[in-house]
């Protein structure tokens, strides 16, 4: 509330406010704050994802398109904007769709890992191993540290029927 009472009209504010309301479990209050923060700054891209996020969470999927859209048009190449297109595509059901948005994302964020994770599940989910042991290795060179990474490399040279790669890789996914 300090925050808010200091700077009323800054959009920034009302985006934090937003995710510590969201956090609390307030997303009444959430969505206030952000579509406050829309109205002082309608180009705000983390007021956008905010309430797209919020909007997919209630099932609210054409509302969370249509912000994400908007979002797209402010940042047509933001990674994170279309890992969120393709949550949307998933809840929906359309795995098609939300592949393509992760590969989309894979390909204008070179260092993005959660996209890569994402697409390989589906991947996997789709019995296309191949593709996804290649999505994985990609994560993996981005960041090898990751536990959930080293867990699907395991996962995936079970598979492949490689049992002594997918126990060192298993192992170090569970010390981490």
């Amino acid at each position: 509330e300090a925050l808010l009472q200091n700077a009323p009209e800054n959009s920034a504010v009302h985006v934090v406010v937003a995710e510590l309301s969201a956090a609390g479990g307030d997303t009444a209050a959430a969505r206030k704050h952000l579509k406050k923060a829309l109205e002082i700054d309608g180009n705000s891209l983390a007021a956008l994802l905010g309430l797209a996020r919020i909007e997919s969470n209630d099932g609210r999927l054409s509302a969370a398109r249509s912000l994400l859209r908007n979002a797209l048009e402010i940042a047509p190449e933001n990674s994170i904007v279309m890992n969120e297109m393709a949550n949307v595509a998933a809840i929906e059901g359309d795995q098609a769709t939300a592949a393509s948005w992760l590969e989309k994302a894979r390909a204008v964020d070179p260092r993005a890992v959660r996209p890569r994770i994402r697409l390989a599940k589906l991947y996997l989910a789709q019995a296309r191993h191949a593709e996804a042991a290649s999505v994985i290795r990609e994560a993996a060179d981005v960041d090898p540290e990751n536990a959930e990474v080293r867990n699907l490399l395991g996962v995936s040279e079970v598979i492949a029927g490689n049992h002594r790669a997918d126990a060192g890789h298993f192992a170090r996914a569970v010390d981490e």
